[in-house]
């Protein structure tokens, strides 16, 4: 996965839509890339406009989208330096494989957000949405591999 990720960042940067983008956008650079389908989304942050462009490749087209940015405060995001992470995602699903069935047990997955970003170090954010209307967010170092935040609640929870 993480090569596959790898393959799209670099088609990406050859496409016409990115080289024309690029010539307004110089000082931006990948904070984070999110998993839907198979299909790696690729976020630059551009910190003087402190906006965010989305690349996308489907069906060998690459598409563009501008985007706000949501958080809790403004600051600068970090880059997410790719050639730094070491641990690919089949290590990270083992690793919460095996701590769904140390902790919470019974608990299936109906559905998987996958994003990679930067935090103190790149980080594979991943939240499961079970069966029973629970939600596990596992945060995981890319470098090392070691769990580095988990929480676990139930979606009725989240409302504000």
């Amino acid at each position: 996965m993480l090569n596959k990720l790898r393959d799209s960042i670099e088609k990406i940067k050859e496409s016409n839509e990115f080289i024309d983008w690029k010539k307004d956008h110089n000082s931006s650079y990948i904070t984070s890339a999110f998993l839907d389908k198979e299909v790696w989304s690729i976020h630059y942050y551009n910190s003087e406009s402190d906006d965010m462009t989305t690349f996308r490749i489907e069906n060998d087209v690459v598409t563009k989208e501008n985007e706000k940015i949501f958080r809790k405060e403004k600051r600068k995001l970090t880059e997410l330096k790719i050639e730094d992470i070491k641990i690919e995602y089949t290590n990270v699903e083992k690793t919460i494989s095996n701590l769904i069935d140390e902790k919470y047990n019974g608990e299936e997955s109906t559905k998987k957000i996958i994003i990679l970003q930067q935090f103190d170090v790149p980080t594979w954010n991943i939240t499961y949405v079970t069966s029973a209307m629970n939600v596990l967010n596992v945060k995981i170092n890319a470098i090392s591999g070691e769990i580095v935040e988990e929480k676990f609640e139930n979606i009725m929870n989240l409302r504000g």
